[in-house]
């Protein structure tokens, strides 16, 4: 496969239903044939269908896990996810500025059912250092301002915006999902 024996490092959120977060990236990246490390910046008690709370991880955690984990693994791609605050965001934003691999930012405000997880702060402050940024409709009007009516990538961010349409769908009924590309 393309991904064979290639290491893709996920950095967000831990969902114990395993719906959502790193759990759920894990499990793609697997079917996909890459192997899938993790770097959990907040855990969050949720099922499939109620959010409860979450705990961001403690910078100093992360930072354990990072140096543990780049000693032992190559990356050849990074995901991010959700972060839970700026000081994580400005810490992962120096720890990636060395790699020499794509960087993705799937930026989540909140979960499907309901609960804040990350800040648009921290969000829009990787948005510079990464390859391509893919939020959903409502997080790009909201952390990019982009008019879901009349979408156009007017930001002064050199990454393209993979503006993904599957929360639109789902709201309206529809089982066609759009996603719109914009550079």
């Amino acid at each position: 496969m393309l991904l064979r024996n290639k290491n893709i490092l996920c950095i967000g959120g831990f969902d114990p239903s395993g719906a959502a977060g790193v759990l759920a990236d894990g499990k793609m990246i697997s079917f996909l044939g890459a192997h899938a490390s993790a770097l959990i910046t907040l855990d969050t008690c949720q099922s499939r269908h109620d959010f409860v709370q979450s705990q961001a991880t403690a910078l100093s955690w992360l930072q354990v896990q990072w140096r543990t984990l780049h000693q032992d693994l190559p990356v050849h791609a990074v995901k991010l996810g959700a972060i839970a605050n700026t000081a994580q965001a400005q810490w992962l934003g120096l720890a990636l500025a060395d790699l020499q691999c794509p960087i993705v930012l799937d930026p989540v405000l909140n979960s499907s059912s309901g609960g804040a997880l990350s800040t648009q702060t921290a969000l829009r402050s990787l948005a510079p250092r990464v390859s391509v940024l893919t939020p959903n409709r409502q997080e790009a009007a909201d952390l990019f301002g982009v008019d879901p009516q009349r979408p156009c990538w007017t930001a002064a961010y050199p990454a393209p915006l993979l503006v993904t349409g599957a929360d639109h769908a789902r709201a309206q009924g529809e089982t066609r999902i759009t996603h719109r590309l914009l550079t």
